[in-house]
């Protein structure tokens, strides 16, 4: 084990987190050293991430490891939200801010893409049919706005985990599960479709060359360590998908076990040795995602997004609005007292989320609740409910019996969402580490450095650090493992 710690930037949807991760003694011990809010902003009538706030954040995470006497890393690693890039011109300057996913994407970029390629065929070169989020979108959209000349000065296409390590490095190099939200790996390869780029008429010159997870990218910049009074710290790609970390994080891979990442979304899945691309995957909304020597095949569920927006709104309301007090409201509630579907497409977009609260209960003509607890009730019934419908697709996509789920993020802290997602799924939940995302990240780091010699050691590293629990079906009393 390495004497050093890791350090770890988590970018999340909504928070980023620096977390330094220690490994001694057969244990891997976490320091939170910083955490930060993330929100897009509107300009202009566009919803862009501020990617200058997200960069000064980075370095004021290594400002404060040096603070604290942490001047030397075993390395760094970055993970963020898929999807969403920014576009260098030739000097490496940034041409503008990445633009948000919640961001609606022109109806008629979903119509172009639909007449150029069949959406099932797209599926099985990609392992993603259509979606408005992707790199693919994205760059047809530009590529098709004639007012927009973007693309004519753009030399490089990078992700969002993979810019910030370009910006840490000079090196710019794309991590292939990140690169994956660009719609044009292909999933069996691995490698930049070349045949899709072609079809979308887009410049192949600005896709970077492709790493996997766990490579060597270089140095910290000499003007970074300067400023921030960092010695050393090689940087390595993770795996830059922040769900794909997570997934690193399961420690329980056997067949009949699938796992639930909770955060601003719930990803659902299991991991597989090949994609699975036939017709009922692709009805019932699956994904096959490009993982850590295998393959996700995930349903991509809405998850704390409508809470979390909410809980912007509750606070300037009242002081007492901890995460604690509106789950206690919410077991004081009757059980499916409304009807809130938490996948509903007004929610995707919503920046307002008070005011799409309400006109949800406008559409679906029931009557707005005073009571806080009932919405975050019904929203951790429906949550519960889409995950009990995802085992089930899953089971009869695949044919495999899914005997235990795995749940990992931040959802683990809510007994009483795990307990429901128990019920729901009639299959015995554990949970793993909250900090599912960053443990993953720092166990592709521990693997490349030589600090861990193997996936198997990695797994009874993390089984051993982190207690969980485990919620039965109908069962109130749950024991710890």
């Amino acid at each position: 084990m390495a004497d050093k710690p890791y350090l770890a930037f988590d970018i999340g949807a909504a928070s980023g987190r620096a977390i330094l991760g220690y490994a001694a003694d057969g244990l891997l011990r976490l320091k939170e050293i910083h955490r930060f809010d993330i929100k897009p902003v509107m300009l202009g009538g566009t919803l862009y991430w501020d990617l200058l706030c997200i960069w000064d954040n980075i370095l004021e995470s290594l400002k404060k490891c040096a603070a604290t006497g942490v001047r030397e890393l075993a390395g760094i690693g970055i993970d963020t939200f898929n999807c969403d890039f920014g576009l260098l011109d030739k000097s490496g300057t940034l041409l503008r801010n990445p633009i948000s996913y919640r961001e609606p994407c022109p109806a008629a970029v979903e119509k172009l893409i639909k007449q150029t390629i069949d959406e099932e065929s797209l599926f099985k070169k990609a392992g993603c049919g259509f979606s408005t989020i992707t790199g693919l979108s994205r760059l047809v959209h530009l590529k098709n706005k004639s007012t927009d000349p973007i693309l004519d000065i753009a030399a490089k296409y990078l992700p969002l985990a993979d810019l910030i390590r370009y910006f840490l490095t000079g090196i710019a190099q794309g991590e292939e599960t990140i690169l994956w939200g660009s719609q044009l790996l292909d999933i069996r390869t691995r490698g930049w479709n070349k045949k899709l780029i072609d079809l979308f008429r887009l410049p192949a010159g600005i896709f970077p060359s492709i790493v996997s997870p766990g490579t060597y990218t270089g140095d910290l910049l000499q003007e970074v360590k300067a400023y921030t009074d960092i010695e050393s710290a090689p940087v390595i790609a993770v795996a830059g998908h922040d769900t794909i970390s997570t997934s690193v994080s399961v420690f329980d891979t056997r067949e009949d076990t699938a796992f639930l990442s909770t955060g601003t979304w719930f990803v659902f899945g299991a991991l597989l040795k090949e994609p699975e691309t036939g017709p009922l995957g692709f009805r019932r909304g699956f994904v096959n995602e490009i993982a850590v020597h295998s393959i996700l095949f995930a349903k991509n569920m809405m998850g704390f997004y409508i809470l979390e927006g909410l809980i912007n709104t509750w606070k300037l309301e009242s002081s007492d609005c901890s995460y604690d007090t509106l789950i206690q409201q919410a077991i004081d509630q009757p059980r499916f007292s409304l009807d809130l579907e938490v996948n509903d497409p007004i929610f995707f977009s919503s920046v307002t989320m008070s005011a799409t609260i309400k006109e949800y209960f406008r559409k679906t003509e029931q009557e707005l609740p005073v009571e806080r607890g009932k919405i975050v009730r019904s929203i951790f019934e429906n949550l519960a409910s889409s995950c009990g419908a995802a085992v089930s697709d899953l089971e009869e996509i695949t044919g495999r019996k899914i005997n235990r789920l795995i749940i990992l993020g931040g959802g683990v802290k809510n007994a009483f969402l795990c307990q429901m997602i128990a019920d729901a799924a009639n299959i015995a939940v554990v949970t793993g580490p909250a900090e599912a995302t960053a443990v993953g990240n720092i166990g592709i780091q521990l693997i490349a450095t030589g600090a861990v010699g193997s996936v198997s050691e990695l797994n009874e590293l993390i089984k051993n650090s982190f207690a969980g629990e485990i919620y039965n079906p109908g069962n109130q009393n749950r024991r710890t493992l």
